[in-house]
């Protein structure tokens, strides 16, 4: 059974505490594909196991498996569960863990970006009738400005966690994968926006 001791790390570790310890130190997008592919690897590892083990008198079915006790012994069967399945679950319960805490992460890195933006659209859409409009919009400008490159660094591993969670088969909102496939185009057509206004503010002012 020496074998499967190397699993033990499974039950062993708090799954709560790990992610905890984890998430503490701002991990990247390829950090978070990094714990996925170690767990991807283990169950590749378990599932390459075979399928009987002798161990000594004692035989081992590891696929809905069997103990099997020689006559010297008492006469006892044991009929429990698939042990390739068992720890296969652990595996994916792990999986599923770093996936959701990715998807958390890089979600509400995503709602921030969009509460900007759509402040940010709504402000420019304010009717021009006085220098008091003017104002208030020209500070909408100063605040994408200000905003800019923290949005636009934002962007890419937003898109790159959707689409390594994707690549590994783990479940996320369709929703939330089409707004991500929007962000780029939203913020770029915010951007441009920006540009224009301010244009037109600056010839309104002058003439």
């Amino acid at each position: 059974m020496e074998i499967f001791t190397r699993y033990n790390t499974l039950w062993q570790k708090d799954r709560d505490e790990e992610l905890k310890e984890f998430l503490a130190k701002e991990p990247r997008v390829s950090e978070f594909e990094a714990k996925i592919k170690f767990y991807e690897n283990l169950a590749l590892d378990i599932n390459s196991q075979s399928e009987f083990m002798p161990v000594g008198p004692l035989a081992i079915f590891t696929g809905r498996f069997y103990y099997f006790f020689f006559p010297n012994y008492s006469q006892i069967n044991f009929f429990l569960e698939h042990l390739k399945f068992a720890l296969n679950q652990e595996v994916r319960d792990w999986i599923i863990r770093y996936g959701q805490a990715c998807n958390a992460k890089y979600r509400k890195d995503m709602n921030e970006a969009f509460i900007f933006i759509e402040d940010i659209e709504k402000r420019l859409s304010r009717d021009i009738k006085d220098l008091e409009d003017i104002r208030l919009i020209m500070l909408a400008v100063k605040d994408l400005r200000e905003n800019e490159i923290r949005i636009d660094m934002s962007i890419a591993p937003i898109e790159e966690s959707y689409t390594m969670l994707q690549a590994h088969g783990l479940n996320i909102a369709r929703e939330e994968i089409e707004r991500s496939d929007t962000l780029r185009y939203r913020w770029g057509k915010l951007q441009t926006r920006c540009v224009r206004e301010k244009l037109i503010l600056i010839f309104c002012f002058f003439f």
